[in-house]
């Protein structure tokens, strides 16, 4: 019999891995800039493979350039990201507590094997699991 899964939350401020994370996003900004498509251009010719590697390119450095804006606006917490982060931390003691667990009772799994194949690895978001006998316990932890 399995009893389930139970998914706990928590945001923590965290200056050093925000600004880890900058400079990551900022890297791959750089690489993404310098990229040129590896497709030749033929003139006359609509389409193909060099059109879709340009759209694709053109979406990847927008997407990379939201990030960068996003994580570079969040010098300072405003009023709303401490509330949250004091409330979630409230809730996730409790939640621990009433388990008998400890943040130490928690493993990260995310560096074994297939875990996030096909994601890309932030440091601004980790799971942490914890597996008991027909229970699972997952720790969502966001870094803010």
């Amino acid at each position: 019999m399995n009893i389930g899964n139970i998914s706990l939350f928590q945001t923590i401020e965290s200056k050093n891995l925000r600004e880890a994370e900058l400079d990551r996003v900022m890297r791959k900004l750089e690489r993404l800039y310098d990229e040129r498509n590896p497709y030749s251009s033929r003139p006359g010719i609509v389409g193909g493979p060099g059109t879709t590697w340009e759209f694709d390119h053109a979406r990847k450095i927008q997407e990379y350039e939201e990030q960068f804006k996003q994580l570079d606006s969040k010098k300072e917490l405003s009023d709303e990201d401490k509330r949250e982060t004091e409330i979630t931390r409230q809730i996730h003691d409790l939640l621990l507590e009433d388990f008998g667990l400890t943040s130490e009772s928690f493993v990260d799994e995310s560096n074994q094997p297939f875990y996030n194949f096909g994601k890309e690895k932030t440091e601004l978001k980790k799971t942490l699991i914890k597996r008991m006998p027909n229970l699972t316990i997952e720790n969502h932890i966001k870094y803010i």
